[in-house]
This record gives C-alpha cells, structure tokens and sequence, in this order.
C-alpha cells in the first residue's frame, strides 16, 4: 500500500509539472502516467504473461490487455493528456464484451474510468469508477482502483497505516473495517469513534505507567462529567469520542504518540 501512495503521489507530481508536454503525446502518456499505476496494481508490463500491449484481435484493438488464465480480463484504451476519452467509450465496452473482457478502462493517466463490460445496463450505467488523479483523495483512488487491482484476493490490499489514513478520507467515507494493533491484535469498526476507543485502551496501561492521566487533549478523565459523548476505557477512566472523523483519526494519534507508541504500527484496513 506504501507503494501505490508512492506511485499517486509520483504521478500527481508529474501531471502538474509536465502537462506541457503529456498533452497531445499518448505514448508520453502511457510511459509516464499510466505503465506506473499499472505496475503498482500489481501487473508486470514487461510479462506477455501478464500484459499485452497492442492487443488486437477480431477488428479490436487495445492499448493495453491484462491477463487472467491467459485471456483477457481487463482491458484498456489509453489517450494523451486532457484528451477526452468519450469517443473511445462506445466502441471500447463493445469490444471488450466481444472479448469476454471483465472491464473495460479508459484513461488520460489523470482521469481513469473503468466500465464493467457485461453488465446488462445501458452504457452510461456500466460506469463503475471513475478518479481524478490529479485532485481527488487519496481514500477515493485506492476505492475505486482496487477494481483493477491483479491480485484482487490478497488480504493485505487495503492496510494502511493510522497515520495515513487522513489521506483516505472524504466526506461520507465510511470507517475502516478493522485495526490491528503492534501486538498483531485486530478489532472489528462499526464507526469511525471505535478507532479512538481502541486506541486508547491499548494505550492505556502506558500512559498510567509514565503518569500521564488524567489527559486534557484528548481528554481522559476519570469521570465523564462534562463529555458530550464518553466512552469507558476500564473501571476508572472514560475517553471523550465526540468529534469528526478527521478529529478522531488526529485524537487516536496524539494519544498513540503520548504513549510512546507510533501510529504507523498500528494498521487499519479500508
């Protein structure tokens, strides 16, 4: 996951400071936005296993077609820069239909939309994904992009680490599904409160230990007199959870760190 941020990242500074000459120059396009988003997905550019570029077959053809089995499961229609891609659309899901291909991807290497072929709905509603590179959050990029993830199944796909999950949310984001903590310890999340509770009762003990507590922010108190929405970490002390998600993501890592823990051991799951 460290290495998709990195890979977004790495794209996102490329667009901005090399649109000049990626407008207008596919191939540019395709080496320099796009092969890197495909690599870190986990598909082999270089493994006529794996990736076929120039695929055609049937009056077909295709920029690039991912493998599965040996046939084609994915397959992707790339153009230069700021291009725009709907007239690619049309003929690219019929193609793709006519290949048994799963989805069908048209990207600019910024703007990426990924159409599930042979869902019975019309066209604009085969629509499932579309991201912004450029702009959109880092949460919303790996949601939608994990489609196109090789190994879809492994476990590991979405684990990030407490400390980047900020990265990841926009408004209306759900919570993460679970947290694992340094001790391999992993805790189901209904709710985005959760992550601070379960943070701060493992943290607990230690901050007895370096007589931190009670604490003012985040506040730890032995009582919940004056809490808007406290939550019991043990027989003695409450944790106030009230706040946004942003402020309780920003909440567990200030009371991680004031424990002497660091927030990039603890793991989150998107």
């Amino acid at each position: 996951m460290q290495a998709f941020l990195e890979v977004i990242d790495r794209v996102r500074g490329r667009i901005r400071n090399h649109s000049a000459n990626l407008v207008n120059n596919e191939w540019l396009t395709r080496y320099a936005l796009v092969d890197p988003v495909l690599r870190v997905l986990g598909w082999d550019t270089e493994d006529p296993q794996q990736v076929i570029p120039e695929f055609s077959t049937g009056g077909n053809r295709f920029d690039y077609a991912l493998l599965k089995d040996g046939k084609p499961y994915i397959v992707v229609e790339t153009k230069a820069l700021n291009a725009n891609l709907q007239p690619a659309v049309n003929q690219g899901v019929n193609g793709a239909v006519q290949l048994g291909a799963h989805y069908f991807v048209c990207t600019d290497g910024n703007i990426w939309e990924i159409y599930e072929s042979h869902k019975p709905v019309p066209l604009p509603d085969k629509l499932v994904a579309r991201v912004q590179v450029k702009t959109d959050a880092l949460f919303r990029i790996v949601r939608e992009l994990i489609l196109l993830w090789r190994d879809i199944g492994r476990t590991d796909s979405g684990e990030i680490s407490l400390d980047q999950l900020s990265g990841y949310w926009h408004p209306g984001a759900p919570p993460p599904s679970s947290i694992k903590m340094p001790d391999g310890t992993t805790y189901p999340i209904k709710h985005w409160y959760k992550i601070l509770v379960v943070v701060a009762k493992y943290a607990l003990p230690l901050l007895q230990q370096s007589g931190r507590l009670p604490l003012k922010s985040p506040k730890i108190a032995n009582s919940a007199s004056g809490f808007q929405k406290p939550a019991k970490l043990d027989n003695i002390w409450y944790i106030e959870t009230h706040g946004r998600a942003l402020q309780i993501i920003q909440n567990s890592i200030d009371i991680a760190r004031q424990a002497g823990l660091n927030p990039s051991d603890i793991k989150v799951v998107i």
